[in-house]
């Protein structure tokens, strides 16, 4: 396994813009004062992560419409085996970007784009991973979703232009009574050396009028290792 659990935190970002409502004419009142959202969470399987960070509409922007900015920051482990040698590694990165946001009643979509980094210590060395050290690498994500009346599908799509680090992520939700949402979810992670798949279920539960939290679970698979479980959780706020 690499270090790139370390894009779930912008991963999970995806499911917070705009805010959470039960149909699009209430999101749109709203998210017509709010300029942003903050999010936070972490996940546990084949290593831990911890994440955090900030979306803010520019001047002249709001939640879901315009420009906006995004910095977030992240850091866990994970291991894996170069050979028969077991590897632990551990990392700490952060990254910045300019959103453009799009929203209407079908949902919404995000563009962005903008600089990553990332520092990554191993132990014992592992002189035939790449990404060892400290990388800087241009970062492109799009996520979003189709917002019907009874259920909701989001996506994430992160690409790492110099890394060639790829990561995709779907979910298919039940809306349920007072903004509670119940689904299955999947997704594919990796770059050059490896390919991971994941599959699972959550459950989104509302914190107030502007904050949600997500719990999912589920089975990661991986060419040449044992199928593993995974727990995640995500909060966000709208403000």
């Amino acid at each position: 396994m690499k270090p790139w659990i370390a894009t779930l935190g912008v991963a999970l970002a995806a499911a917070v813009t705009p805010a959470h409502a039960e149909d699009q004419t209430s999101q749109d009142q709203t998210t017509q004062d709010q300029t942003g959202v903050v999010f936070a969470g972490g996940s546990a399987g084949s290593g831990e992560s911890a994440y955090g960070g900030v979306v803010v509409a520019l001047p002249g922007g709001r939640l879901g419409k315009g420009l906006a900015v995004r910095v977030s920051g992240n850091a866990g482990t994970y291991r894996y085996t170069a050979g028969v040698t077991p590897i632990k590694g551990r990392y700490v990165g952060g990254d910045a970007a300019i959103v453009y946001q799009m929203s209407g009643p079908w949902g919404w979509n995000n563009l962005s784009i903008g600089p990553r980094i990332t520092d990554t210590k191993l132990t014992p060395g592992d002189p035939g991973n790449r990404r060892t050290g400290t990388r800087v690498d241009v970062g492109l994500q799009a996520d979003g979703a189709l917002d019907g009346a009874q259920w909701r599908l989001g996506w994430f799509g992160a690409w790492g232009v110099r890394d060639q680090a790829y990561q995709a992520r779907f979910q298919i939700g039940r809306k349920l009574p007072n903004r509670y949402r119940i689904g299955v979810e999947g997704g594919v992670l990796g770059d050059s050396s490896f390919d991971r798949q994941s599959a699972g279920a959550f459950v989104a539960v509302p914190m107030g009028k502007s904050a949600e939290l997500q719990l999912a679970g589920g089975a990661l698979f991986q060419k040449g290792r044992s199928a593993h479980a995974y727990a995640g959780l995500s909060l966000s706020s709208t403000f």
